[in-house]
C-alpha cells in the first residue's frame, strides 16, 4: 500500500528501517527478516502493475493465498546478535 500510495523507494526506505528497529529492539531473527524483506519486494511489485489501491490489495492478496510469498518458522534461523559481529576496542 504504501508503495502505490507513495512511491516504490519510500517503501523501501520504511521497510529497510522497520527492519533495522526489528533488529535492535527484538533481536529479530536472520530468516524472519529475510522473509519480511523478499514480502516487501513482493508487495512493491504488485504495487507497480496496480491501477489502483484495490488492484494493489487484491495483488497482495493473490500472493498470500497463491503461496508466492515467503513463511517463517520462529526458531529456526539465528538471531541479529548472534549474526552480527561484536567489536572490542
Amino acid at each position: 500500500m504504501l508503495a502505490r500510495e507513495n512511491s516504490p523507494f519510500e517503501a523501501s526506505v520504511w521497510g529497510w528501517a522497520n527492519e533495522k528497529r526489528g533488529d535492535w529492539t527484538h533481536n529479530q531473527e536472520m530468516g524472519e527478516k529475510e522473509m519480511d524483506n523478499f514480502n516487501n519486494a513482493y508487495g512493491r511489485q504488485c504495487a507497480k502493475g496496480a491501477k489502483s489501491t484495490q488492484d494493489c490489495q487484491r495483488g497482495c492478496m493473490d500472493a498470500v493465498t497463491s503461496g508466492n510469498i515467503k513463511t517463517y518458522m520462529s526458531g529456526s534461523t539465528p538471531s541479529y546478535r548472534y549474526y552480527t559481529p561484536s567489536y572490542r576496542y
